[in-house]
């Protein structure tokens, strides 16, 4: 993240525990906030700022040089990641994210991980594990 742009790297995640390490490269402070939301993330726009319906978690205040991790729990779908600060987000910082339904090998090590859930541990879960 730099004065108005806003990169994930990867653009693409798994259904569950999502950390976001987020570094402010530019000179001036950003936020970091995630809004689950249909539209793409350049169409937000309302008034003078995004409209932050949606808004799942966010990195409030990162100043220049700092670096912040956010974790949140995310179901698969679409997000939007933006800078919601006056100007920013107008200015293009917003990035779409998204989601993809965790299957296979992943989500057995994950539930192997942490005990079978017996499917009861995320709507999204597709099934239990012995």
């Amino acid at each position: 993240m730099s004065e108005y742009s806003l990169a994930p790297a990867p653009a693409v995640g798994s259904a569950g525990l999502v950390r976001f390490t987020v570094r402010n490269a530019g000179a001036i402070n950003h936020e970091f906030v995630v809004l689950r939301t249909d539209k793409q993330a350049g169409s937000l726009l309302k008034g003078g700022e995004a409209d932050e319906r949606g808004n799942v978690g966010e990195i409030g205040d990162l100043p220049p040089g700092s670096a912040k991790t956010l974790a949140l729990r995310l179901k698969a779908g679409h997000y939007a990641l933006i800078c919601n600060l006056p100007g920013h987000y107008a200015a293009g910082q917003h990035s779409d994210f998204t989601v993809r339904r965790a299957t296979g090998a992943s989500v057995v090590a994950s539930h192997r991980a942490r005990a079978a859930c017996g499917g009861a541990c995320d709507p999204d879960c597709p099934s239990a594990v012995p």
